[in-house]
């Protein structure tokens, strides 16, 4: 039996959070599971996403917890082979939030089960303007066709067979609630999240009309005003106009 003594509280305090976080809200097509009953070693499996190279296929990952985790961010690796531009041959990711600041953007906030989720996401999205596989990256830039090819190629020999269709038939088939419950929790903060932006779009709009009522009272006031002014001054115009009427009168009496 493992000896789990050595870790610090708060480690095992977090990994109990995170596994119970799995059980109430896994995110959908990934899997995560302690190894050897060890709290700081994990192994996970992310389902490609559909309409990418990686359809279908389920790729395995190792999982390393620092001994300070979560202020130092988990060390993920790839088993499974995959071509992508972001990923190179010993499975390592470029990540920003798998590194430290300033170069990376780990937070402790940020957990096993988001970092998954932005794994799986990178999959789908290559980041063409930080890339780990430089030759990869060119094709993927220059030939997608070919990229696209030789990605599935590499899909259907590394991460399609027996073994990960048994998985992929367990993370389907044999925990459906789980699976469902992830849905929900999405299909809820997305409602969450229209709703907030209906909102603001109504703050916004309601900002933009009374600005523009003031704008067009305040036009409007200077409209009247600058008609009071001309009509001033022309009546001042008619005044002189008059005076140099009756100037010119008199001096033609005068002659």
């Amino acid at each position: 039996m493992t000896n789990n003594s050595k870790f610090s509280q708060t480690l095992l305090n977090r990994v109990k959070y995170e596994v119970n976080l799995f059980e109430k809200d896994p995110p959908p097509g990934i899997q995560a599971w302690i190894v050897d009953g060890r709290l700081d070693t994990f192994e996970a499996s992310i389902i490609g996403l559909e309409e990418t190279p990686y359809e279908r296929g389920v790729f395995k990952l190792n999982i390393k917890l620092p001994e300070k985790y979560p202020m130092e961010p988990p060390q993920i690796t790839f088993k499974t082979p995959i071509y992508h531009p972001n990923i190179d041959s010993d499975g390592r990711i470029c990540l920003d939030i798998l590194n430290m600041p300033p170069k990376g953007e780990w937070k402790v906030s940020l957990n096993l089960s988001t970092v998954l989720n932005s794994i799986r996401l990178l999959m789908s999205n290559p980041n063409q303007y930080d890339p780990l596989m430089a030759d990869i990256n060119e094709i993927f830039k220059n030939n997608y066709p070919q990229f696209q090819k030789t990605a599935q190629l590499w899909t259907k020999k590394y991460a399609t067979g027996s073994n990960s269709n048994a998985l992929e038939k367990e993370s389907e088939n044999e925990k459906p609630a789980n699976s469902l419950l992830g849905k929900r929790y999405i299909d809820r903060k997305e409602d969450d999240s229209d709703e907030s932006d209906r909102k603001q779009f109504k703050q916004q709009q309601t900002t933009f009309e009374n600005n523009d009522d003031t704008t067009t009272t305040t036009n409007n006031t200077n409209i009247n005003n600058n008609n009071n002014n001309q009509d001033s001054d022309k009546d001042q115009d008619d005044q002189d106009n008059n005076q140099d009427e009756d100037d010119d009168a008199q001096d033609s009496w005068g002659e």
